[in-house]
């Protein structure tokens, strides 16, 4: 999975590892990690510096960049370290594992992304009442953040214009009726061949393809709740079929929804 698939996911973080500013004055040997325990993003303020990621590409960052780097992967950094201007972490745990490569991400509004990597360091650090959730909110932000800078720079406006009855559409209907391409090309007045392309452009998903994921996200939601059987969040999620709901979720997620129910348990 590459960056653009797991921002185009919905991402529930469930526990805050660690926020931090990372310290310039480690020892070389602290700039090597082996087998993250958990998934973290970065900020750098300086660069340039490089990461080299074992059996993978080399990244390098700039200031004012986002660095994600996947629970499991082992690397190195290499590059100049600059006193004045430290690097800031979230380290972060989700409820499900799946597979994802490290990325690089610029963001439009770095200023607004360092504020937030500053509050849950703060938060972190001191320790005070409702810290752990004061960080996960700034994780939510980043990530909504990073989403909405993905979306917008793979659409333009009048692009977004044109398939918003289809979006509206699908996010008020997804879990209790039977959608087809027709129809939302239709209230859209594109052609099925433009609508495909459309989404995507803007989801990273061809239409039928992005009501299965919203539908998984739902049933994954449900299922986390602890309050819904499998066959249960399947059938409130918009599958009359309980089993073609358990294979693509295994699809999706690499495990069967009975797997993660029990995790939950």
């Amino acid at each position: 999975m590459n960056g653009k698939e797991f921002l185009l996911k919905d991402i529930f973080p469930s526990k805050i590892v660690l926020a931090t500013k990372v310290p310039t004055d480690l020892p070389k040997n602290a700039h090597t990690h082996i087998n993250r325990p958990s998934h973290g993003f970065a900020f750098h303020r300086e660069g340039p510096k490089t990461y080299h990621f074992w059996d993978k590409k080399d990244i390098e960052v700039d200031a004012n960049t986002v660095i994600f780097m996947p629970k499991g992967s082992s690397y190195n950094v290499s590059g100049e370290i600059k006193p004045q201007k430290s690097c800031y972490a979230i380290n972060f745990d989700l409820p499900y594992d799946f597979p994802c490569e490290p990325f690089l991400y610029r963001p439009r509004e770095p200023a607004k992304l360092l504020e937030l990597f500053k509050e849950a360091e703060k938060a972190w650090r001191t320790k005070t009442p409702g810290y752990m959730e004061k960080c996960l909110s700034c994780l939510s932000e980043i990530i909504s953040a990073l989403k909405n800078d993905l979306t917008v720079s793979y659409m333009s406006s009048e692009q977004r214009s044109i398939i918003a009855p289809a979006l509206d559409f699908i996010a008020e209907n997804y879990t209790t009726k039977k959608i087809s391409v027709g129809e939302l090309a239709e209230m859209c007045s594109i052609s099925e061949v433009y609508l495909r392309k459309l989404f995507v452009s803007a989801v990273g998903k061809s239409p039928v393809a992005y009501i299965n994921h919203m539908r998984l996200e739902r049933g994954l939601e449900l299922l986390k709740s602890g309050e819904y059987t499998v066959s249960a969040a399947s059938k409130e999620c918009g599958f009359s079929d309980e089993c073609y709901f358990s294979r693509e979720f295994k699809k999706h997620y690499g495990f069967a929804p009975g797997v993660f129910k029990e995790k939950q348990a």
